[in-house]
């Protein structure tokens, strides 16, 4: 998770006590709870697919939803994920 945020140029916090991921890049702020359905984008609620998890002590989250989030195009392409920045 703390990799994928840092890739697309965001700061990553983590909050252990709610586990909650928040990530900021230029103008959005980005908030992910584990195990929650709903996310939040400069405060304001949207809803995923699929929520973050911990899975044997990592965090997995949805990609295409955080990258889609700060402004990215995220592209499945032969089992691999690409993200172009629109910075």
């Amino acid at each position: 998770m703390r990799a994928f945020f840092e890739a697309l140029g965001a700061k990553v916090d983590w909050d252990q006590s709610t586990q909650t991921v928040t990530g900021t890049r230029d103008n959005k702020t980005l908030q992910l709870t584990i195990g929650s359905k709903i996310a939040k984008v400069n405060g304001k609620e949207k809803e995923l697919a699929v929520e973050a998890q911990l899975i044997n002590g990592h965090t997995y989250i949805p990609l295409r939803f955080v990258g889609e989030s700060f402004g990215d195009e995220v592209i499945w392409k032969n089992g691999c994920i690409i993200i172009n920045s629109r910075r």
